[in-house]
Parts: C-alpha cells; structure tokens; sequence
C-alpha cells in the first residue's frame, strides 16, 4: 500500500503542550527563535497556545501563551507565509452562555489575521455541545479541528 503524503500536513504544538512544563511562561526572544525553526524546518501549522478567556488574563501564575491575545500575535510578527497558525480552546471554557458569547471578542476578524485555525479539546461527556461551538467558530472565518 503506497501513501499518498500530498495531502499530509504537520501540526507542531511545542508552545502549547510544552507550556503545562512551564505555565506558558516563554519569553518573546524564545518564541520568535521557534518560530523561525519552524519555518526552517517546512512545518505546515504551528499551534501558538491556548485562547482562554480574557478575565483570566490578568492571573500573574500564567504566561501569555495560555492567552494567545493579538498584542501578543503583533508583538511576535508571525510570518504567515511560513506556515498556518492555530490556537487550541477548551471546550468546558465555553458552555455556559456568558462565556459562549465571549467567543464574538476572542476570535474576530482582527484575531484572524494571525491565527486561522481552532482546535478543539473536550471531553466525551460534552461532545454534544460541539456543534454549536463548531459553528460559531466556522461563522468568524476560522478553520476548525
């Protein structure tokens, strides 16, 4: 049986995973030397970090990479001709209705000039709320997993 690898694509999500070693605490010189590895290296999808919700981003404990903001995407300047950015969210951040509602100002059209990816972690129990979070999502012109 013969692959075809056209249509493979590889997904690198070091600051997001690694970040649970470190509370997202890496520092822009770090990210930036990454990223152009990355790009060195033909990585198709380079997942940044989380996007939680922003009340919680004042929290000292964590770094900026659990928050994925858009200063944060701005001060780093992503080449988005190297590869596609995404960013992971946490389904159990969004079932209630006030925190669904934040998804209008985490992911707009300003976010969507760095990141054009979401995906999604949840558990089995709650796979039923996916739908709803999917299109919400897929409405504001991100691609989702």
């Amino acid at each position: 049986m013969t692959m075809n690898t056209n249509n493979l694509k590889v997904l690198d999500c070091t600051l997001r995973d690694g970040g649970y070693y470190n509370k997202w605490n890496f520092s822009d010189d770090f990210v930036k030397n990454y990223l152009g590895t990355q790009n060195k290296v033909g990585t198709d999808i380079v997942e940044i970090g989380f996007r939680k919700l922003l009340e919680n981003e004042n929290n000292n404990e964590f770094g900026k990479y659990l928050f994925s903001n858009t200063s944060i995407l701005k001060k780093i300047n992503i080449n988005k001709n190297a590869f596609k950015v995404s960013v992971m969210i946490d389904l159990s951040d969004y079932l209630d209705h006030k925190n669904y509602n934040n998804l209008d100002k985490l992911f707009n059209a300003e976010y969507r000039k760095y990141v054009s990816i979401v995906r999604i972690a949840c558990s089995y129990e709650d796979m039923h709320y996916l739908p709803k979070i999917i299109k919400a999502i897929k409405s504001r012109g991100f691609k989702v997993c």
